[in-house]
């Protein structure tokens, strides 16, 4: 897969949602974690970071990029905050080969290693779920954990109580990291209430 500096970026419902502006890079492990998508001229919102495993292929010439995400799980995305990304040093050449390799170093970003990382919070099948109220809503059904940074990318959220899980009578909805506001001592802590979920 090959993917281009101004590459259009669209979701897997067909939606063009910007384009590639920059490259985030990880230097320590010499890859390409992501990009950066500058939505302004399509009229979502702030630019965004797509993580490298959300993009689901590349036109042979690279110039459009197809996402494993629809356009509500795109507009959930990270936001891109310019201060915790540094330039490449000058001089710097990317490493041949990559995905990346028609980008030019000057379009790369290098993220700003955390002064005490923390370790990523632990989310496993069963683990309770709240909605920002403090009410049980359902369980964790399913993780997708990012092999490149150990996050928790996406997971899936059984709805309804102990018997209606019993039964088969819940309801699944898939979530990204946007939803979450805090995942602490087992337990998520959603950002949205019951209410929003099952219009979700």
């Amino acid at each position: 897969m090959r993917i281009e500096l101004n590459a259009r970026v669209r979701t897997r419902d067909g939606e063009d949602v910007g384009d590639v502006e920059q490259v985030i890079f990880d230097a320590q492990e010499r890859a390409v974690l992501g990009v950066v998508v500058n939505t302004t001229a399509f009229l979502v919102g702030d630019d965004v970071i797509v993580p490298l495993g959300d993009i689901e292929s590349a036109s042979e010439d690279g110039d459009v990029i197809t996402l494993r995400l629809t356009r509500d799980q795109f507009d959930r995305l990270e936001r891109f905050v310019a201060e915790d990304y540094d330039l490449a040093p000058v001089g710097w050449v990317p490493p041949p080969g990559g995905i990346a390799w028609g980008v030019p170093a000057d379009a790369y970003l290098w993220a700003i290693p955390e002064t005490s990382p923390s370790r990523p919070p632990h989310v496993e099948k069963g683990s309770p779920v709240v909605d920002r109220d403090g009410d049980e809503v359902g369980v964790v059904e399913d993780v997708e954990i990012a092999a490149d940074s150990g996050r928790v990318e996406r997971f899936k959220v059984k709805l309804g109580g102990a018997l209606e899980r019993l039964f088969g009578a819940a309801t699944e909805v898939e979530l990204l990291p946007a939803d979450v506001e805090e995942i602490a001592d087992g337990e998520v802590r959603l950002a949205r209430d019951k209410d929003e979920l099952i219009e979700h």
